[in-house]
């Protein structure tokens, strides 16, 4: 009789034990959910970054070449944007502004307005640091651009600002990432801010 009963009472502990184990995979599962969903988004991201794709400006009048693991944004971003595309699942983003030319006094020259952004920026954030402007092909056109990286809201960002004049307007083309990815991509905001260029 007494070996009976411990027999039985090892079933239930052992019972109740792969009870708990399995409650324990079955909430792992659960909360991992959201991990695997996001693991398969960034691997078919990761497939699309070979391809490129066009976008169009709100204005018709501009576009810009994009890797294909990146989307447009709407207004999200940006609600003046001409253009705007990211990767949040990289943290990855792009503007683009365009500000009429007239509206500035008749010898402001590009780097004038760069340097309103820059000093804008600085304004913005902290421990904000600068490169220099150095020239860079934009489309057609000569373009300068600036990585600037400091804290903003509690986090270290970097921001490629590139800056060019057309023949109506101002632009900014502002990418950006978490500090601690610029290296990885700096060579792909320099070619995403190249990439920009009139449709006509």
């Amino acid at each position: 009789m007494i070996k009976t009963e411990s027999r039985t009472a090892a079933c239930r502990r052992i019972l109740r034990a792969f009870g708990m184990a399995l409650m324990a995979v079955l909430l792992v599962g659960l909360f991992s959910g959201c991990n695997i969903i996001r693991l398969g988004e960034m691997m078919i991201a990761e497939e699309r970054a070979d391809e490129e794709w066009v976008l169009l400006s709100s204005n018709g009048k501009y576009q810009m070449t994009l890797p294909g693991d990146w989307s447009q944004a709407e207004d999200e971003l940006n609600a003046q944007a001409i253009l705007q595309a990211s990767n949040p699942l990289l943290e990855k983003y792009v503007v683009v502004l365009a500000e009429n030319r007239a509206d500035f006094v008749e010898d402001a020259t590009v780097l004038d307005y760069m340097g309103v952004l820059v000093d804008q920026m600085g304004e913005a954030m902290e421990d904000m640091t600068a490169t220099p402007a150095e020239a860079l092909t934009v489309g057609e056109r000569t373009g300068y651009l600036s990585r600037i990286e400091g804290v903003v809201d509690g986090y270290r960002i970097a921001y490629w600002l590139t800056c060019v004049e057309t023949d109506t307007d101002f632009v900014q083309i502002t990418g950006w990432t978490l500090q601690s990815r610029a290296d990885e991509y700096d060579e792909e905001m320099r070619r995403v801010a190249a990439s920009f260029r009139d449709t006509e």
